[in-house]
């Protein structure tokens, strides 16, 4: 059992480069912790239109030729207690006939073009579509007038690591970018990676000497889809690499991604993206592809209309799989966030609300089981981020939009944010309160303890994005996306920056 006072902090600043915004993936292998990142996230929403209510905008949106994109790799080895670099993204020239080369040649599912309701995100109004489009091709308008000669970072960030064990039991880690087309690195030495050519991957999961992947686009066919690998670099193509694991004719049409996937009880589940509300499937990856898949909640847990828009966190923990949802921000005009919820679902498929509000199911009535609301009673406690097994206990850790407060002027807060707001007496009062990540745990799943409200003392730090259990104790990687150039308030500091801590007795 860890305390707020067990965790020290190992890695500072994005590992001193405050460009590296999140620890966005996190993983154990060969005795060391590696973690993945991703760059100026909040330039990036900037120069496309999102969060058009900050006023100002945390970071400055500087020209896309000052800016360095290049994700990074960075690996920690607990016996001498020091960070090496072991991968930077390579440069690339941006082209658009590269680009719509490598659209086609991630068609991984034969099928027919998405409905036309799929081709506006279900997360944006119209006018918010147009925006977004607009500012892409500005983005390219402004590559076009440099005659392409703007070298960018291939990969803008590592979103997902997994340690695979292939059909012969030999591991190795893969890792997931994020970026022009996509692509999956592998190693099996921690030190030199291989890259391979792939779809955009979302969600991946290692299972049954197989890798699994979820598409981050709709466009390969009509429905959001599941892949599988026995040897991702075994193809000259994608199409020779993977092959479909899930029927791309049925399933709900109004599920626009598969948003995050976990092995479960040998099953694999998949959580999805719907405006109506987040669905979760499973299937048994046993026999001969495409699996038959099953419908296990939907609706949103049946919340209301609209429910929790997303699957962002799944976790096998005891006897359970603990699934935290919510909604994001990024595409509305106005700061009202709603607190994610968090549910658990046992192998027959019942499930419980663990923390939420109590609705009506058709399986009846179900009440929060740890008598705790949405966001373990923090309003702009998004969603669970990411959740962890240590110790023979399970943390929870939060992405806590408190502190784009400082940021928003009081013309654009929602009511219920508002509301919020003038409970604690005040934004001041609130961020000083509240702002910075939260981390729970638990030992049974009902009876909850809070870590730290507060981010440990860290306001800038808004998410747990990564957790990960090892011999060593238990790390935490941060998001601080919106501080490249500011500082804590409270001790004057440089604030930007993803930051390391390490739990352990």
């Amino acid at each position: 059992m860890l305390e707020s006072t067990d965790f020290r902090k190992v890695a500072s600043g994005g590992f001193g480069d405050r460009h590296n915004s999140y620890a966005w993936s996190m993983a154990w292998f060969r005795d060391q912790l590696y973690v993945g990142t991703n760059r100026d996230i909040m330039w990036l929403f900037g120069k496309v239109g999102g969060h058009s209510y900050f006023d100002p905008f945390p970071v400055p949106l500087s020209p896309l030729a000052e800016m360095d994109l290049r994700a990074q790799i960075w690996r920690y080895s607990p016996a001498t207690k020091e960070w090496d670099r072991v991968y930077t993204s390579p440069l690339t020239t941006p082209s658009l006939r590269q680009a719509v080369k490598a659209h086609r040649a991630t068609r991984v599912f034969p099928g027919r073009r998405p409905p036309k309701r799929w081709r506006v995100s279900n997360f944006m109004t119209r006018r918010r579509a147009r925006v977004l489009v607009r500012e892409v091709l500005r983005l390219w308008l402004e590559l076009a007038r440099s005659g392409f000669k703007i070298a960018v970072g291939r990969d803008l960030g590592y979103r997902n690591i997994v340690v695979h064990a292939d059909a012969h039991g030999a591991e190795s880690m893969c890792v997931a970018s994020v970026g022009a087309g996509g692509r999956l690195l592998r190693s099996t030495d921690g030190s030199t990676f291989d890259m391979t050519p792939t779809f955009p991957i979302r969600a991946l999961v290692s299972l049954k000497g197989r890798l699994f992947a979820s598409s981050m686009r709709s466009d390969f066919s009509a429905y959001p889809g599941v892949l599988e690998s026995e040897d991702p670099a075994g193809g000259a193509t994608v199409a020779e690499s993977w092959r479909p694991a899930s029927v791309t004719e049925s399933g709900n049409t109004e599920n626009n991604l598969i948003f995050e996937m976990v092995a479960f009880n040998g099953h694999l589940y998949a959580g999805t993206t719907n405006r109506s509300g987040f669905q979760i499937w499973k299937a048994n990856p046993e026999g001969t592809p495409p699996y038959r898949w099953k419908k296990v909640v939907g609706g949103g847990g049946y919340k209301g209309s609209p429910g929790p828009a997303m699957v962002l966190s799944m976790h096998p923990f005891g006897e359970w799989l603990y699934v935290g949802c919510g909604r994001t921000l990024s595409g509305r005009d106005v700061f009202d966030p709603s607190p994610g919820e968090l549910i658990r679902i046992a192998p027959d498929d019942t499930w419980e609300v663990i923390a939420g509000s109590g609705r009506e199911t058709d399986r009846g009535f179900k009440a929060p089981i740890s008598g705790l609301g949405a966001g373990f009673g923090n309003q702009l406690a998004m969603y669970v981020w990411r959740m962890e097994t240590h110790g023979g206990w399970l943390y929870a850790g939060t992405n806590d939009a408190t502190t784009f407060l400082r940021y928003t002027p009081k013309d654009r807060i929602g009511p219920q944010v508002a509301r919020w707001v003038e409970q604690h007496g005040g934004v001041e009062k609130t961020l000083e309160a509240e702002a910075g990540f939260d981390l729970w745990r638990t030992q049974d799943g009902i009876r909850w303890t809070c870590v730290t409200r507060r981010g440990f003392d860290s306001p800038l730090h808004h998410g747990a994005r990564t957790l990960q259990s090892t011999p060593a104790g238990l790390f935490l990687g941060t998001a601080s996306n919106f501080f490249t150039d500011t500082t804590d308030p409270k001790t004057g500091q440089p604030g930007g920056g993803a930051d390391i801590w390490l739990g352990a007795r």
